[in-house]
């Protein structure tokens, strides 16, 4: 076994040796430059691949020829078959190598082509890899770009969805606009010197103050005194004097805008005006300016300042005036011709007088027509309290002062005819009042031309055509509180009792509500044919005159065109 495995397998594992030593230097010597260089390039790679192969190859066909010899070998040829062994082992292992090298060889050519190819390709077109991208990271400052930008946006959206209407504009008062810094007076949380009152009225557009409960005919201590109105804005100071009837007070349609504190002047001291108990009014709207008006609230509060950070010791009277667009639903005049008149409890309808080429009902109605054309281009509100052929009572909120309270007018202007025989036209009014707005309808009447009635027993504060309402006289013949014609008795809401006196009961409700002023104009005798005529000549200049006269009254500006015309 020794001979065999010395004298068979010495010579070829000494060829193996050196086949496994020279695979073994080879290798060593790729791993070194491979480890030596840390970046390859393609060519490189490729070579190392093809040199590992070669070297596997080889390996094997080493260990190929190493078995078949040991296998093929006999005892007794070893040595006679030694050197054709070695011939054809040498013959065999060139022709084995030379075809190895040529396979390589032709892979590696092969191999390279392809490689060149894939690397122009690469060359010619741009790689489609995506790139991968790194997450998008916010910086500290970024942060706080982002919260400020969506603090911002939701700022934006809470202002424009709360922005107010203009329906909510019309509920804002000018207390509600006014700021801190705009005020040019100091504001006091209490006063040394202060007046109480208890009560007040409305009638047309005047504000009354009284330090005692309103009733007629009972002199308050009010009366001949006058009224300070101080502008917490701006300092202004407005004085008014109380001539003891409703129309003489406080003319609310000629108060700018802005917030008032309310003063009585005792001697010469003014006094802070207050009440009792904590007073909200319910707005007041005057007559049409402009095509604006303004909204009157009066407010006896200690938190009417609040807003201010100021709580006052008593409920100190303020009146804060604001300028706003007007509510179609409210009016400026009430115009009531006579005729068609309907009684409540008979349900009779006076038709109202009628003869030869005159009907009352007819031309009160297109009398009414023509007046409201004039006030209607001065700009006011005027509706006619009756249709042509409508049947209206005086009575309820469908009667012809309902409608007028309904609708919050300020002037009720009715238009009949005297059952006298006075020949000229004239002018009724309430005793409740001064006759500011009838002098002031007189004297346009009389400027323009038109003749009046002389009135022999009117006042001397009366002008000239007018006239005072009788008081009613009872069974006893006491006088009562309350005058004959419901034009003016019942269109006076509080100041006049209206609802109160026998009959009324259907106009209870308005017993206490803010006073049309009432007017009566008689244009015509039913007794007098000359009249008659008289008026149906003048109609149109009479209409003409009263609205002026109404118009001039209440201040309202009148543009060029209406001046003109």
């Amino acid at each position: 076994m020794r001979e065999f495995e010395y004298e068979g397998s010495e010579p070829s594992n000494k060829t193996d040796k050196e086949s496994d030593s020279a695979a073994k230097k080879v290798s060593t010597s790729e791993n070194d430059s491979v480890n030596d260089t840390k970046p390859q390039s393609t060519d490189e790679i490729v070579n190392n691949q093809i040199l590992d192969e070669f070297t596997n190859r080889n390996d094997k066909t080493h260990k190929l020829k190493r078995s078949e010899r040991i296998s093929n070998a006999r005892p007794g040829s070893i040595s006679a078959d030694l050197n054709q062994t070695k011939k054809k082992s040498s013959s065999n292992s060139s022709h084995q190598t030379d075809s190895i090298t040529e396979n390589i060889t032709t892979k590696i050519l092969m191999f390279r082509e392809q490689l060149s190819r894939v690397s122009k390709n690469n060359e010619e077109k741009p790689s489609k890899k995506k790139k991968r991208k790194l997450p998008f990271r916010l910086t500290y400052k970024g942060w706080i770009l982002v919260v400020s930008v969506i603090g911002f946006l939701c700022l934006g959206f809470y202002l424009f969805f709360s922005r107010p209407t203009p329906i909510d504009r019309l509920s804002l008062t000018y207390l509600d606009n006014l700021s801190k810094d705009s005020l040019g007076v100091e504001l006091q949380s209490t006063f040394a010197d202060t007046y109480q009152i208890s009560d007040y009225t409305l009638y047309g557009e005047t504000l009354s103050l009284y330090n005692s409960r309103y009733q007629n005919g009972i002199r308050d201590d009010l009366y001949g005194r006058n009224v300070l109105l101080r502008n917490i804005e701006t300092g202004d100071q407005l004085t008014y004097t109380f001539a003891g009837a409703a129309d003489s007070g406080i003319p609310l349609g000629e108060l700018d805008a802005g917030v008032y504190e309310v003063y009585v002047y005792d001697g010469f001291t003014p006094k802070r005006v207050k009440m009792a108990d904590e007073f909200h009014a319910d707005p007041f709207t005057t007559i049409r300016r402009d095509k604006t008006v303004s909204t009157v609230n009066m407010d006896a509060s200690k938190e009417t300042l609040k807003k201010f950070g100021i709580e006052t010791d008593e409920n100190y009277l303020y009146l804060t005036v604001t300028s706003s667009l007007p509510k179609v639903k409210i009016i400026d005049v009430m115009i009531d011709p006579s005729g068609l008149l309907k009684y409540e409890l008979s349900s009779m309808v006076e038709e109202g007088y009628i003869s030869e080429g005159f009907n009352e009902a007819e031309q009160s109605y297109e009398f009414a027509k023509q007046i409201q054309l004039y006030l209607e281009e001065a700009g006011l509100r005027v509706e006619i309290s009756r249709d042509k052929d409508e049947p209206v009572s005086y009575y309820g909120v469908n009667s012809r002062v309902g409608k007028g309270y309904t609708k919050q007018a300020k002037v009720f202007l009715g238009l009949g005819m005297d059952e006298s025989d006075n020949p000229l036209p004239y002018i009724l009014t309430s005793p409740f009042s001064n006759g500011f707005l009838a002098n002031s309808i007189s004297h346009c009447l009389m400027e323009n031309g038109i003749e009046l009635q002389y009135i022999p027993d009117a006042p001397d504060r009366l002008d000239y055509g007018v006239a005072y309402d009788t008081y009613q006289v009872s069974a006893d013949y006491e006088v009562l509180p309350y005058t004959l014609y419901p034009q003016l008795r019942e269109t006076g809401g509080k100041v006049t009792y209206a609802g109160l006196s026998a009959g009324t009961e259907n106009n209870a409700n308005f017993s206490t509500n803010p006073g049309m002023y009432g007017i009566e104009f008689l244009y015509a005798s039913t007794e007098s044919p000359s009249s008659q005529a008289y008026f149906v000549q003048n109609r149109d200049l009479m209409a003409k005159s009263i609205a002026q006269g109404i118009i001039e009254y209440f201040n309202i500006p009148q543009t060029q065109e209406s001046t003109e015309q």
